[in-house]
């Protein structure tokens, strides 16, 4: 599939099989997320990849219910590394962290998987049942697993602006 065809095809995928993703199809992703290019090539991107029975039920308690999946990588990025640009006066952190996301997003529908993003997440519950390192900063989750059956592209997938909408040329 062509990269213009994944994006078209991607969706967001909120109904998931709870059959376990192959290590390499894991692997494949977490590098996906890696390749990511980041500001100054500091590379602050760190990720909570949860996959074992145990910690899954507990992401599912304590911080967000994960439409199934079977597994969910938490995309943060340590702020003490990223690049403090004084030109645009703030942190790239986040900007980073929603780079590498986009392209384990990618991958992973090249893939045949489906993957949701969500921001909307319990940060203290995250931070409490899952101890992150206090300068890493929870941006993301991404749920990751198979397709369910019943699983479609909400009835808006199809609707997007037009080119002119977004882009002036000058």
């Amino acid at each position: 599939m062509d990269f213009l065809s994944l994006c078209r095809n991607r969706y967001s995928a909120r109904q998931l099989s709870p059959e376990p993703v192959p290590e390499e199809m894991v692997n494949r992703i977490l590098e996906a997320g890696r390749l990511a290019p980041s500001a100054m090539n500091y590379q602050p991107v760190r990720i909570l990849c949860i996959r074992s029975e145990e910690k899954m039920n507990l992401f599912r308690q304590t911080v967000h219910p994960c439409f199934g999946a079977s597994m969910v990588l938490v995309v943060c990025a340590d702020k003490e590394v990223a690049c403090h640009s004084e030109r645009v006066h703030h942190n790239l952190a986040e900007m980073d962290a929603t780079i590498a996301a986009t392209h384990m997003m990618l991958e992973a529908t090249s893939l045949g998987l489906g993957c949701t993003w969500v921001c909307a997440f319990q940060y203290e519950g995250l931070r409490q049942s899952f101890p992150l390192p206090d300068s890493w900063e929870p941006y993301m989750i991404l749920p990751i697993g198979y397709k369910d059956a019943s699983c479609a592209p909400s009835p808006r997938h199809e609707q997007r602006n037009p080119i002119s909408s977004m882009v002036t040329f000058l």
